[in-house]
């Protein structure tokens, strides 16, 4: 059995279903603790918003290594072909195995994205914000899980240090616009 911890827009079933090309509801997302890592604001990924030529970096939520830590999230099961899928959606993140990381007890490995340093984006980054979009998507995941969750997640969360920009966007690899479903 293969599992996904998702942290970010993977918390919302719409946005994992996206992903993984089939419906999933709330129940198929169960909550689960990842130590040794924070969560911050610096993956970045080329993108484009409606109605303008130009692209820019969007910055989305990251993972980061950092002792004595942890960061919750949700495990999803999928299978190996629905892994590489994701694998092309989170294009600029690694794939990484975090099975010994994971507090809760799985019959299986656990896998997430993780944009490594060398890839990340820094707080004086040029050309960057954060999609309005995504953040709501994020917080709107937010209110279906309880008040302990919600709190756990704002905990282990490193401040927004970008702009936020609204409008639709979507990715500039065509590839990775497929997989995660089209505009938002």
């Amino acid at each position: 059995m293969l599992y996904l911890f998702g942290y970010g827009s993977l918390i919302s079933p719409e946005s994992a279903s996206k992903g993984l090309n089939r419906r999933l509801m709330l129940t198929d997302l169960h909550p689960a603790t990842l130590k040794g890592f924070t969560r911050c604001w610096n993956a970045v990924e080329k993108i484009r918003f409606q109605g303008h030529d130009a692209t820019i970096n969007g910055i989305f939520l990251n993972l980061k290594k950092a002792s004595d830590t942890k960061v919750n999230g949700v495990l999803v099961a999928l299978n190996k072909q629905e892994l590489e899928q994701m694998k092309l959606r989170e294009k600029n993140y690694d794939c990484i195995d975090v099975t010994g990381q994971i507090i809760e007890k799985t019959a299986g490995c656990v896998y997430t994205f993780i944009t490594p340093p060398d890839r990340s984006a820094h707080p004086d980054l040029q050309n960057a914000c954060v999609p309005a979009s995504y953040l709501k998507l994020v917080c709107d995941a937010l209110k279906l899980y309880d008040d302990q969750f919600a709190a756990a997640f704002k905990n282990s969360t490193e401040p927004l240090d970008f702009e936020v920009c609204e409008g639709e966007y979507s990715f500039v690899d065509a590839q990775q616009e497929r997989y995660a479903g089209g505009k938002r």
